[in-house]
C-alpha cells in the first residue's frame, strides 16, 4: 500500500510538476501575447501615422499640382495678353509705316515736279541767255564797266 502512496506521490509530484512547468509556459506565452499585443497597438499606431502622412503627402501634392496649373493658367493669359500688345504695337507700326511711304511717294511726287519745273526754267534761261546775248554787251564788257563804275566812284570818295 505504501508503495501505492509512493507512486501516487510521485505522480502527484510529477503533476505538480508539469502543472508548474505548464503555469510557467502559460505566463510566457501570456507575456509573449502582451508584448505582441503592445506591438500591435504600436504597429497600428505607426500604420495610422503613416496612412495620416501619405494622405497629407496627396492632399499636399494635389494642392501643388492645383497651384501649378494655376499659375501655368496665369502664364498662359499674360502670355496672350503680351502677344496681343505685341500685335497692337506692330498695326501701330505698319499703320505709321504706310503713312511714312504715302509722305515719301508724295515727296517724290515733288521731286519730280520740282525737277520738271527746274529743267523747264533751265531751258528759259538758255533762251533768255541766247536772246540777251544777242541784245546785251557781253558779261566780261559788263564786269569791265561795273569795275570802272567803282573806280570812279571810289575816286569821288577821295576827291571829298
Amino acid at each position: 500500500h505504501q508503495e501505492e502512496i509512493r507512486i501516487h506521490q510521485a505522480k502527484s509530484r510529477e503533476m505538480q510538476e508539469r502543472l508548474t512547468s505548464t503555469e510557467a509556459d502559460v505566463r510566457t506565452a501570456h507575456g509573449e501575447l502582451t508584448m505582441a499585443q503592445q506591438r500591435i497597438v504600436i504597429l497600428q499606431a505607426d500604420l495610422k501615422r503613416s496612412n495620416e502622412a501619405v494622405q497629407a503627402r496627396e492632399k499636399e501634392g494635389k494642392e501643388m499640382a492645383l497651384r501649378y496649373q494655376e499659375d501655368l493658367h496665369r502664364k498662359e493669359e499674360q502670355h496672350d495678353i503680351n502677344i496681343k500688345a505685341l500685335d497692337d504695337k506692330i498695326a501701330k507700326k505698319n499703320q505709321k509705316i504706310g503713312k511714312m511711304s504715302r509722305h515719301l511717294q508724295m515727296l517724290y511726287d515733288e521731286k519730280a515736279q520740282i525737277s520738271g519745273v527746274t529743267k523747264q526754267l533751265a531751258d528759259a534761261m538758255s533762251r533768255i541767255g541766247s536772246i540777251s546775248s544777242r541784245t546785251e554787251p557781253s558779261y566780261a564788257s559788263r564786269s569791265r564797266i561795273a569795275t570802272d563804275s567803282k573806280l570812279l566812284d571810289a575816286d569821288d570818295e577821295s576827291d571829298e
